[in-house]
């Protein structure tokens, strides 16, 4: 007898009892290690085939994730082309996800275009009738010059008109700042070439105010990123850089590679910051400068800063993944680093 057991029914009890022949029963198990059991063999197996299907199964829920990863990186690249998130995946429970990934990416790159689209018809909508009026100040002005109140008068509208002018291409370059943060289309292009290109444009500018642009350029440094949003950030550095250069001064920009990084520096020899300013200076609307004077007549001199130069710079630099740092140099003046992954 080999196992004794009950079963109740009720009101009644049922014994069952098992039995093999003592030499069967010896030999199966008895004075045998558990390991070497039958049982234990075809446990061994189940489980092994658990594990195996388990890790396959993750590998395979691995190998699609990377799939996505692989098509967000391409779309954000701007090379997908016709690619999209249901054609790379292989598990049917993922479908409604990669429909739903696809479904976001369509509604991005509309609303991209419907920002871009309406920023660009409202600053055209907007600075239209104000051309009409600066052109219309100039007569106004040669009608008048006997009479000094009337030419005051004159010269409010025309600077009020100038502020809203730049009122208008602030209101705009944020617009497109908030499309590159939206949905940024990065592409592999040439940072050297590009800088050089818009730091031969500025130069003529520099050199008209009296002062000096040096430049000192790595060829052929590539990045991820946009030729819109690398001259926007290379604009305002160097606006802000030459804004606050007295006649006389420099501007240093170069560019480099360090530790697989291009780093671009912008620096002038100005004034710097205060270093209680420096951690609030790539703030929305937060300008170091000073308050706009007036002249003699009264009239205020327009201030078109409006403290948005550095930060719609550092958002575009953000949304090309990169970084942008601020510190005063040892020597004097304010400099500006900016730095990407560099691509081979």
């Amino acid at each position: 007898m080999t196992s004794l057991r009950s079963v109740h029914f009720g009101d009644n009890c049922w014994v069952i009892i098992a039995t093999q022949g003592t030499q069967a029963a010896l030999s199966s198990a008895i004075g045998q290690p558990i390991w070497q059991s039958p049982t234990v063999h075809i446990a061994v197996l189940v489980y092994l085939l658990s594990a195996v299907i388990v890790v396959w199964l993750f590998v395979d829920i691995w190998r699609n994730l990377n799939r996505f990863r692989a098509v967000a990186r391409s779309i954000r690249m701007d090379k997908a082309g016709g690619m999209s998130f249901r054609e790379m995946n292989t598990i049917p429970e993922l479908t409604g996800v990669a429909d739903d990934f696809d479904a976001l990416v369509a509604a991005l790159k509309q609303s991209k275009n419907f920002i871009l689209q309406a920023a660009e018809e409202n600053a055209h909508a907007l600075k239209a009738p104000l051309a009409v009026i600066a052109q219309a100040i100039e007569p106004l002005k040669r009608a008048i010059a006997p009479n000094p109140q009337a030419r005051r008068s004159l010269e409010l509208i025309e600077r009020s008109t100038a502020r809203l002018d730049a009122l208008v291409s602030a209101a705009r370059d944020l617009e497109q700042v908030a499309v590159e943060a939206i949905y940024p289309d990065l592409q592999r292009i040439n940072f050297s070439a590009s800088l050089v290109q818009l730091v031969s444009a500025y130069e003529a500018t520099l050199t008209l105010d009296a002062k000096v642009l040096r430049c000192d350029v790595k060829p052929d440094v590539h990045i991820y990123g946009t030729e819109e949003g690398i001259e926007t950030v290379v604009e305002n550095l160097l606006e802000n850089a030459a804004s606050f250069t007295e006649p006389g001064g420099k501007v240093d920009v170069s560019l480099k590679v360090e530790d697989g990084h291009a780093c671009l520096r912008v620096a002038d020899d100005g004034p710097g910051v205060r270093e209680q300013d420096l951690p609030r200076i790539f703030q929305r609307h937060f300008s170091a400068r000073p308050e706009a004077g007036s002249r003699g007549n009264g009239v205020a001199l327009a201030d078109h800063h409006y403290g948005l130069g550095l930060w719609i710079a550092r958002r575009n630099v953000e949304g090309m993944t990169g970084t942008m740092q601020a510190s005063n140099r040892a020597e004097g003046g304010f400099a500006v680093t900016v730095r990407f992954k560099s691509v081979a």
